[in-house]
């Protein structure tokens, strides 16, 4: 997995740049993202969160190009010297700037609904400050359109059919309703009304629908590739637990055999061995009274051999003195009650010969024969 996903790397630096990220953020577009955008989320964020972000990037984008068309035409309004339409411009600007302010903030919903609220509202309303409906408005129809395309990015895949009716509404009502001027009239009156209409409605159904269909698709592709990205990272993190813990059961093992090569070592009669203390042992916590145990086992074992070695002294100190009572008994002498033997050390009571009556050294049977 860590091959693939080097190799997925190396791909990806040979691979053509297109400046940008995995939001799809222009990096050369990056000092205006800073001012319009809100903070990029981490890696742990939802699904959700993560929409947000790439919705906010978008719409960045399309509000700075609406402030420039905006803003050439606030210059233009105001070289020609028209008071109305630098107004108009002026307040056009203000409300762009809100809403780049909501998009800063990441209230997409509200921004979604000035900004698409400003573009069909706005485009309605030259049709309603005419005196009369002109041949020229009825062509700009298909500019209501755009609010289909706006609206998408703020909102779900199936805003594009409200905003459609409701496009679709506002045209029926600006031909039925607003007086034409004599040329749309006699239009109107050759090719018929339901002729009028069919082309700014047929086109806005398709747009609307297709829109639809590639939203929805769009946003489908975008919860796979989460998807397919959480699974991945899943994965990364399972193989990478599996190795630790495969490497932890490698040093536990070896901790238990370097324990057992010491135990066996130790039975065999090699007193001095012990089990190593070192970074590697895993087990230290029960290494350290294993070590403690093998070396009260040394010490007793140590004062077991020096038992060993004194118990023949012992046994025959015994026989000695059992020869001796005897041969007191056989001379007729007072029986003589030897004291209890006792270890020999630094600390017995009397490490001389036995004595006999009269306080003289008692000399075993062949001193009295050679006597």
């Amino acid at each position: 997995m860590r091959d693939s996903t080097r190799l997925s790397a190396e791909g990806s630096e040979l691979g053509p740049d297109t400046g940008a990220d995995e939001f799809g953020k222009l990096r050369w577009f990056d000092w205006w993202y800073r001012l319009s955008v809100p903070a990029k989320p981490d890696e742990s964020a939802s699904f959700r969160q993560r929409d947000i972000y790439r919705r906010a990037l978008l719409a960045s984008v399309i509000l700075c190009l609406m402030l420039a068309l905006v803003l050439c035409a606030w210059f233009i309004s105001l070289f020609a010297r028209n008071v109305p339409n630098i107004l108009v411009a002026s307040s056009v600007i203000v409300i762009l700037l809100g809403a780049l302010l909501l998009n800063r903030a990441g209230l997409l919903i509200i921004e979604g609904i000035v900004v698409v609220g400003l573009w069909t509202v706005g485009e309605f309303l030259t049709f309603v400050a005419q005196p009369s409906l002109d041949i020229s408005n009825v062509m700009q129809y298909d500019l209501l359109t755009v609010g289909i395309l706006l609206a998408v990015v703020y909102f779900p895949s199936w805003s594009a059919f409200v905003v459609g009716v409701f496009n679709c509404l506002l045209i029926w009502l600006s031909i039925v309703y607003l007086k034409p001027t004599p040329a749309l009239a006699q239009l109107i009156q050759h090719d018929g009304l339901s002729r009028l209409l069919t082309r700014p409605i047929s086109l806005t159904v398709v747009i609307m629908i297709v829109t639809y269909l590639w939203s929805r698709s769009g946003h489908q592709a975008l919860q796979r590739a989460d998807r397919a990205e959480t699974i991945a990272k899943l994965r990364h993190d399972l193989a990478d637990r599996d190795m630790a813990m495969m490497l932890q059961k490698t040093r536990v093992d070896h901790s238990i055999q370097s324990i057992s090569d010491v135990l066996s070592a130790y039975s065999n009669g090699n007193a001095t061995v012990r089990v190593p203390m070192t970074a590697n042992n895993v087990l230290w916590n029960i290494s350290g009274p294993i070590n403690n145990l093998l070396g009260r086992a040394q010490r007793t074992r140590q004062a077991e051999a020096e038992l060993e070695r004194m118990r023949p002294a012992l046994h025959q100190l015994e026989h000695e003195n059992a020869t001796l009572r005897a041969a007191l008994q056989k001379q007729g002498g007072s029986p003589f009650q030897a004291p209890p033997l006792q270890r020999w050390g630094n600390n017995a009571p009397d490490a001389r010969p036995p004595r006999g009556q009269g306080g003289k050294p008692f000399h075993s049977e062949g001193d009295y024969n050679r006597r």
